[in-house]
């Protein structure tokens, strides 16, 4: 963690900046990039809440249940987070969720929905102060997202 994160991340990777308590068809949905959680819009000024969002990246999911939320899918999508405590992920964990979520969504064909995610996340703050993601390691990420799908 601390090779993409910087130093001391490997603290956070039990550590509430780098989870979120939700329901096991999600949270796989998550893992398996079918769902990104982004930034619900720019942030103005520094007392801005930080809002996130989930946003569907594969429209095939759409019409799938979340029985736990009595909706589906597409009913989750640009849906706002709620958060019972102070307590939320980092926004450089969330990122890098992201990252890799629209790297894997343009490797493996021409996803417009997640197109349509990206452009609405260009120009968003995702509030990430300090440098934490070499750019060597960028770069490793963006070309092996094509053996990542294989």
């Amino acid at each position: 963690m601390d090779q993409i994160f910087g130093p001391g991340a490997h603290e956070d990777l039990f550590g509430v900046r780098n989870g979120l308590v939700m329901s096991p068809l999600i949270e796989g949905n998550c893992d398996t990039h079918n769902l990104v959680i982004v930034p619900k819009r720019a942030l103005t000024d520094s007392n801005a809440v930080d809002e996130r969002v989930f946003r569907i990246v594969d429209h095939q999911i759409d019409d799938n249940p979340v029985h736990e939320l009595g909706m589906t899918y597409k009913e989750l999508d640009d849906r706002q987070l709620k958060f019972l405590s102070d307590a939320r992920p980092a926004a450089r964990y969330l990122y890098f969720q992201y990252v890799v979520t629209m790297l894997l969504a343009r490797s493996s064909n021409n996803n417009p929905k997640a197109q349509e995610i990206d452009a609405a996340c260009r120009g968003t703050a995702w509030a990430t102060p300090g440098p934490y993601i070499r750019h060597s390691m960028l770069r490793a990420l963006m070309q092996s997202s094509v053996t990542w799908i294989h």
